[in-house]
């Protein structure tokens, strides 16, 4: 199985934009916080 980072691929530019906003709001909604540092795992 081959695997590839797409995020910065045009053709998917609309479904990273509402996985973006999707997680945004599970943010919101649960009240869970956003590391501010990297995991460098």
């Amino acid at each position: 199985m081959s695997r590839s980072n797409r995020i910065n691929d045009l053709a998917y530019a609309e479904k990273v934009a509402q996985m973006r906003e999707r997680l945004l709001t599970w943010y919101q909604e649960t009240a869970d916080w956003v590391p501010n540092r990297k995991d460098m795992r």
